[in-house]
């Protein structure tokens, strides 16, 4: 499961429908009763948490995603998860290729409680890891998701080459201004208060925008090792850090391997690059 990490899809898609933007209020609660049930949604580890859209995705609360996700409605939201390429395999040059996917949908109406859960990446979601890299790709992108690859070049045994592969946008599931604003709701989550990426450091102070997740927890009090998935690994294979250094284009670094490219455009001199971030121990 992404986790938290699911935020950014579910901002990006509720900025683009009109439901929220920057402005948008949530009150400040500890759990929330989603229609068709009388069990509650809480945030993280039950806290209260509130207030206007950066602030909640900086502190990463899980009640606000949850009542956007309803508030779009099971049409609108799956149209969203749709865009951005969930439920297709991925387009990359390499066999056996998988697809990350939003869960049956087909009943969401009736289950708006799930619909809501999964509004905060828990439920059936399930991302690929590198889908989740594309995400974060997207974004520094300006809203342009493009084609991984592998292979960059063929060449023959004298060393001419014989193809190159060249940038692709697969999918443009957002506009360049809401891209624009998740990279400032995602710088919040290293900079702003109580931003749950506020303690990680890059070397040479280096600005960068992320959003963390923990991709399950267990029941609450129960101590067998086996009732959870470690919150810290989860986190750490989930998290998305955008490296603002200024670079002249972004790269992607996933699966531990470093060096790996995504396709990706030309971009300005002051934004971000995109990098799997290795901290352990955040949401």
């Amino acid at each position: 499961m992404p986790g938290s990490t699911f935020k950014v899809i579910t901002t990006g898609i509720g900025i683009e429908a009109g439901v929220i933007d920057r402005t948008t209020q949530f009150v400040r609660e500890s759990e929330w009763v989603p229609p068709q049930t009388t069990n509650p949604i809480q945030n993280y580890r039950g806290s209260t948490c509130g207030g206007d859209l950066p602030e909640v995705f900086r502190r990463s609360c899980n009640i606000p995603f949850a009542q956007t996700a309803i508030s779009l409605g099971p049409d609108r939201m799956v149209a969203g998860v749709d865009a951005w390429g969930i439920g297709e395999e991925l387009p990359i040059d390499l066999p056996g290729a998988a697809a990350s996917t939003f869960g049956d949908t087909a009943d969401l109406a009736q289950q708006l409680p799930l619909l809501g859960i999964r509004g905060f990446g828990q439920n059936d979601d399930q991302m690929v890891p590198l889908h989740m890299s594309m995400v974060a790709g997207t974004v520094a992108n300006g809203g342009q998701m493009m084609t991984p690859y592998v292979v960059e070049a063929t060449y023959d045994h004298d060393g001419r080459t014989l193809d190159r592969t060249q940038p692709e946008v697969w999918k443009t599931p957002i506009s360049a201004p809401t891209a624009a604003l998740l990279t400032e709701f995602m710088t919040g989550v290293t900079e702003g208060d109580r931003g749950t990426a506020r303690s990680v450091q890059l070397a040479d102070g280096q600005r960068f925008a992320a959003k963390t997740g923990t991709a399950e927890l267990g029941l609450v009090g129960d101590p067998r090792p086996s009732a959870r998935l470690d919150d810290r690994i989860c986190s750490a294979r989930s998290a998305e850090v955008l490296d603002r250094s200024g670079t002249d284009r972004p790269h992607i670094y996933a699966s531990r391997r470093r060096n790996w490219r995504s396709r990706s455009r030309p971009r300005r001199e002051d934004s971000p690059r995109l990098l799997t971030h290795r901290r352990r121990g955040q949401r």
